[in-house]
């Protein structure tokens, strides 16, 4: 089952239904910004071509209450077009008369001047489009949703229905455009925008509905290793007389492997030492990455996640052993650590949606 969520952006998940009604991810999560919000830059794209981008700013500036009604009312009719007809809507007629003002020539004799002149109508307070110019506004976004999907089918296969939900996935000629690539597949809920509350609030009471996951980055923690001749020059550090390499990614788990919700026996527990011999507390630093084996945690595509402090006391002892597992939760990561030498075990977590 393809979950597809589209709204001003789009949100993808492949998941597949459980004997018991749970959910297994199958696929990394995955999407873009190229859900309805996309449709609404085109459409100001059109405005800038027709009115200029300097006096649509000023219109902005100086009528901002009729500058977000007719963005509304844009956002009504994106979600009825159906790729048949013209789109009719309200437009303010202050800002034909701003442009007037500006240009000293009306915006029909503009009109008449330029490539737009067959495709764009103001008449009696509303704004005609012909349907190919409104199509063309959705073609980019559009093109991306089934490419992503065609992709994601060709990776995962057996893909026995594609939901659709969010504001954007009513629109009409959105779901045409599915149903000739994707045919019997497309399923769209009664209500698609309330959907996602639903969901959400049925997540929220039962965070365990969804058994595994799928890993959509690597995950690994700073450390510092002792220095060795092919490491880089720029990241030797001396601590009491010892060199070392700083800024080492040292993995935990690997993007795309899938995890048990909440499964501490399984996840792979690391050792950590101090690099001092007195030490009361530990930083941990928390890093991503959309590589499979990045190696330092400043390498291109590694972005910090969190940071857990931790108290220890290594009583002078340089080898006294710290253990660490990272547990993925629902929309967290738990990390839990024991320092061996004094048998206590602390456990903290990093929200992915903070």
């Amino acid at each position: 089952m393809l979950y597809f969520e589209i709204g001003g952006t789009s949100d993808i998940t492949v998941h597949e239904i459980q004997h018991d009604g749970s959910l297994k991810e199958l696929y990394p999560p995955t999407g873009g910004d190229f859900g309805g919000t996309a449709v609404d830059t085109k459409f100001t794209g059109l405005l800038t071509r027709i009115f200029g981008a300097d006096i649509l700013y000023k219109f902005k500036q100086n009528h901002m209450q009729e500058y977000i009604e007719m963005l509304g009312d844009f956002e009504l009719k994106k979600k009825l077009f159906d790729g048949t007809e013209k789109m009719k809507m309200k437009f303010p007629v202050v800002l034909l008369q701003f442009y007037e003002n500006e240009v000293e020539m009306t915006i029909e004799e503009s009109l008449q001047q330029s490539d737009l002149i067959d495709n764009v109508e103001f008449k009696l307070g509303k704004v005609f489009i012909e349907k190919d110019m409104v199509m063309e506004l959705f073609q980019e976004p559009i093109d991306k949703i089934i490419q992503t999907t065609q992709d994601l089918l060709s990776k995962v296969g057996n893909i026995g229905q594609i939901i659709t939900v969010g504001g954007f996935s009513q629109s009409p000629y959105l779901q045409r455009m599915l149903k000739v690539y994707f045919r019997n597949y497309i399923f769209m809920p009664d209500d698609p925008s309330l959907a996602v509350l639903k969901g959400a609030v049925m997540f929220g009471f039962n965070p365990t509905s969804i058994v595994s996951r799928v890993c959509r980055k690597t995950y690994g923690i700073a450390r510092m290793m002792k220095f060795k001749p092919h490491h880089p020059a720029k990241k030797k550090i001396v601590l009491d007389g010892v060199e070392y390499c700083d800024d080492v990614f040292c993995k935990h788990i690997e993007i795309g492997t899938p995890v048990k919700v909440g499964d501490e026996e399984s996840a792979t527990e690391h050792e950590y030492y101090p690099t001092v011999r007195e030490m009361k507390q530990a930083v941990l630093e928390v890093y991503a990455s959309n590589e499979q084996s990045p190696t330092f945690i400043d390498d291109e595509g590694c972005e910090f996640v969190g940071l857990i402090k931790i108290d220890l006391d290594t009583r002078g002892d340089i080898w006294s052993k710290v253990l660490v597992k990272m547990i993925f939760g629902g929309t967290e990561l738990k990390v839990k650590v024991t320092d061996v030498k004094n048998n206590t075990v602390q456990i903290a977590s990093v929200d992915f949606l903070g």
